[in-house]
């Protein structure tokens, strides 16, 4: 029975491990989508879709700080704060909102 409890355990923490991974991969493409969308001037697009990454994922500093360029180019830095205090909440230990 340990036996089996072990793989189990095993087996769980490698499909976990791939889930992770796969998000991740997904930011990264989703984050590259924001830049391009940035790059052609379709800065609300590219809002859109940083700011539903941070929904799901208030850690992330690459489309935190994508958010960051993206608002300052349109006045609207302010918007970030709420990003930026889910941020803190979730890693308060975090250099990048101190």
């Amino acid at each position: 029975m340990r036996l089996s409890l072990t793989v189990t355990v095993a087996l769980t923490l490698t499909v976990v491990g791939v889930a992770q991974s796969q998000v991740r991969q997904d930011e990264v493409l989703l984050v590259r989508d924001a830049t391009l969308g940035e790059q052609a001037g379709d800065f609300a697009a590219s809002q859109r879709i940083l700011e539903n990454i941070l929904k799901g994922n208030p850690q992330s500093l690459s489309a935190l700080l994508s958010l960051e360029r993206v608002l300052r180019v349109q006045g609207k830095l302010a918007d970030l704060l709420p990003f930026v205090e889910a941020h803190l909440k979730a890693d308060n230990s975090s250099a990048i909102g101190h």
